[in-house]
Order: structure tokens, then sequence, then C-alpha cells
């Protein structure tokens, strides 16, 4: 068996030597790669101003697509949603030592600020700058017939990158989806070219998620069941990120029926009473983890970030959750410890088997299959408790499906998924929160489907491109 600590030096010597057989290949000089405005972006924190010359970059191989699509902004994504949720507190003075006022400003939603440099859109645009090169490319490459597959995994990733990235700036650059407002809403741009010169002008939500909703599909067809490494998508995780846009979009049946395709392909879970705790108790690259992506954020440190004191006493004695994903501060406020991945500073985001669970509960619940929605609840808790564990009942499918949404805020604790369902579930009135955050005397409010739960473009994306505002 690969240990894990073998398997991250494997992964990072594979990159590091197929990013430098790309650099002695393609000489790619970027000042400015012009994405969704015409312009595109050359890192996650500015924008430089010059094009790619393409006659410079002329990728010949797989193994160039491949060292591409490995580029570490396809699985590095943004925490600004989770910092804007409610899984945690800040004091004032620890609120007050965050580094930056634009992170400041994201917790108490003062969103004119937020992604102020365009660093969010950055990164994503960059990834499907990148995923467009190779779909643009691969028709172009001659390869043996032994080479097929291999053709069509990195085809299917490509589709899969661009699809989770237009994916997760839907949940924060429009509103939340609603089939009667869809066609007419503002959705992104989408930027389906390596062309810089190609304008790209918003789309509407509906073309939007119909775009996400094709490129995801596109990848769970080519891509295998197993990957041969975490960090590359499987046919499991794309099923698992077309579960999540259909629950994004509150089409429950679709997000059940893709959360068992990924359980047909793995279901896997980590049994936590075999978990001993420690500062980072879960292993980076653990048998529940579909795809491996990852975030950070000043503002979430196990430093600075006090747990919702509600939602950790939420947790009940028994629950091996409770042990393993906090940690006693000083204050005896608690800390988060129990990121996937195996850090106290970086945060596991991509789907995981627990999460399709959760969905496909979810799905049948609101569906009215009371008994399938809490055997799957209970396969999950059965792995999550102790030997204390007695197995959840409910007297009907609504009981059952405030059980389970009880237990998915319990389970998918920072990992910037919260933000989302609080978007979907605020149009029902029995799940709808409403938010506060408090700072010395001052007190900051978010209502159910207030016009802060879409971040504004940043203005410097604005200035440039022409492209329309959203709503404030």
């Amino acid at each position: 068996m690969i240990k894990a600590k073998d398997m991250k030096t494997s992964i990072h010597k594979q990159r590091k030597h197929s990013l430098a057989s790309l650099n002695m290949k393609l000489i790619i000089k970027v000042k400015l790669i012009l994405l969704m405005i015409g312009i595109s972006l050359s890192s996650c924190q500015d924008f430089l101003e010059a094009k790619p010359d393409k006659s410079l970059a002329v990728p010949t191989s797989l193994r160039d697509m491949n060292a591409i699509l490995d580029n570490n902004t396809t699985n590095f994504y943004s925490f600004i949603a989770e910092v804007a949720a409610d899984n945690f507190y800040h004091t004032e003075a620890l609120w007050n030592a965050v580094p930056t006022e634009r992170d400041r400003n994201i917790y108490i939603w003062e969103n004119t600020a937020a992604d102020g440099d365009g660093g969010t859109l950055a990164g994503r645009y960059r990834t499907i700058f990148n995923a467009n090169i190779v779909l643009e490319t691969l028709p172009e490459i001659s390869i043996q017939e032994s080479e097929r597959e291999e053709y069509k995994r990195i085809q299917g990733f490509a589709y899969f990158a661009r699809g989770y990235a237009l994916l997760e700036m839907a949940q924060l650059f429009t509103e939340p989806y609603q089939e009667s407002i869809a066609a007419t809403a503002k959705g992104l741009p989408l930027k389906l070219s390596a062309d810089v010169n190609e304008p790209s002008p918003r789309a509407s939500l509906e073309e939007t998620y119909k775009r996400i909703e094709g490129d995801l599909k596109q990848a769970a067809q080519l891509l295998p069941a197993q990957s041969s490494s975490p960090t590359r998508a499987n046919k499991a995780a794309a099923y698992a990120v077309l579960a999540r846009m259909y629950l994004y979009q509150r089409k429950y049946p679709q997000a059940g029926l893709y959360a068992d395709s990924s359980l047909q392909v793995n279901n896997q879970l980590l049994d936590y009473k075999t978990i001993n705790n420690s500062a980072t108790p879960f292993p980076i690259f653990n048998r529940e983890k579909l795809f491996y992506a990852y975030a950070s954020s000043s503002n979430v440190t196990v430093a600075r970030a006090k747990v919702d004191t509600l939602l950790y006493a939420s947790y009940a004695n028994g629950d091996r959750r409770k042990l393993l994903f906090f940690r006693r501060n000083a204050d005896n406020s608690y800390a988060f410890q129990g990121s996937y991945a195996q850090s106290t500073i970086t945060f596991a985001m991509g789907p995981t088997t627990a999460e399709m669970y959760l969905t496909r509960a979810e799905s049948r619940a609101r569906a009215g299959n009371k008994d399938e929605a809490l055997q799957d609840l209970n396969t999950l808790m059965r792995n999550r408790w102790d030997n204390t564990f007695v197995p959840f009942t409910a007297a009907n499918a609504n009981e059952a499906l405030r059980l389970i949404l009880a237990e998915r805020r319990k389970e998918l604790i920072f990992r910037g998924l919260r933000w989302a369902d609080l978007r979907r579930l605020n149009f029902e009135p029995e799940f709808a929160q409403v938010l506060q955050r408090k700072l010395g005397n001052r007190t900051f409010t978010l209502l159910p489907n207030d016009k802060r739960y879409v971040f504004p473009i940043p203005e410097s994306i604005i200035q440039l491109s022409g492209i329309a505002q959203n709503d404030r």
C-alpha cells in the first residue's frame, strides 16, 4: 500500500517533471492572458498586460496536455464562500488581525471589496483557459492506438476542469438558480475558446448551467473509473460534481440519480472508529475523496477561526467527529482540525463519498422514500460514531429530511459547501437562515435571499470589459 506521504512526494515529482518537460517544449511568454472579457489572467493575484504568442507554444503530445492540466490552478479553489458562511466566528481582535481588508469585508458581507483584485475569477478562468487549450489542441495531436484511452482521459479531465470551475463561480457571482428566472438572469461569461481576442459577454443563468451540465456529462463519459492520481478526475468525481450542480439547482431527483451513479463507482467510507486523534487526523489522499481540490484563507486559520458555538454543541458525545474535527482553545472555544487536506491551514474542497451518501439521502427523503433515505444516513453514521450508535429513525419523510440536513451541516463543515447550501435552502422557509456577525458592539446581519448572497464582479474586470455588474 502506498503511504500518503509517499503519494504526496510522487505527485509532487510527477507535476514537477511534467511541467519541466512542458517548459522545455513550450516557451510560453505570458504578460496578459485574456479570458472571460477578452482578457486572461496569468496568476491568481494580478493582471499582467500582454497576450500569449501561440506560435511559441505548440503542444505536441499527450504529455504536454497532461502538464497543462496538472497546473496547480486546476486543483486550487476559492475559499471566500466559506468565509462568508456560518461555520465559524471571529472575536473583534482576531478580525482586526486578518491581514487584508478584502478578507475582513467578506466576513461581514461588505462585498464591495470582495475579490477586488479579481483573484478568485483569475484562478478559475486560468483553469478554463488551460482546459480550452487542451480541448482545441487534442484533435491536432497524432496518437498511437495504445494511447487512445489516455487521450479520452485527458479530454474528459479538461471538460471536468472547465465545468467544475464554472460551477464554483456560479455559486459566487450569479444569483441562486430559479427555473422561473434562469432564462433572463445574469450568468457567467462563457469563455469556450483559447482565442484571446474572442469577446465573452455574460450568458444567461440558464445558458451557464447548461454549459456546466454539458461539460460534466462529457467528462463522465470520457473519464475512467480510476485515475492515476487523486489530483486527476475520474468518473465518480464527474458524477459527484453533476450531483452538486443539480442540488444547487434544487433538481433533487437528478441530484440523487448522479449521487447514486458516483456511489456505484466508489462507495467506500472511512471508519472514524479507526482514526486516531491528532492535529491533522485524516490522511490527505483517503478513500472517501473523489477528487483532490483544496483552498486556504487568512480568515480560516486554526489561530483565528472559532467554530460556531451552536454548531459544535450539535455533535453528540459518541459522535467521533466531535473528537476528530475539533480541538479546544485556551479560551474554551474550539478550532477546526478535521481537514481532509491533512493540514491546519489548507482545506479540502473536492467531492467525497460521504457527501454523495448525504445527497442521495436528501433526494430520497424529498421524494418521500423515508426508509431508503434513512438507510443512506445510517450507513454514513455507523462510520462516524463509536459503538454507542443507535440508528436514526423518523416518523415521516419530512422528519428524515430534517435529520439529513442537520447531518449534512455537521459532516461537510469547512468543505466550502455551506454557502451554496444556504443559498438553495433559503427558498424553503423551514430551512432558511438569518446570519449574524458580532464584532464588539456592532452587529452585521444577512437575511435569506439578500442580494449579498451574490458577490460583485471585481471592479477591475468591469472597467476592462464593460460587462454588466451584478445587482447590489
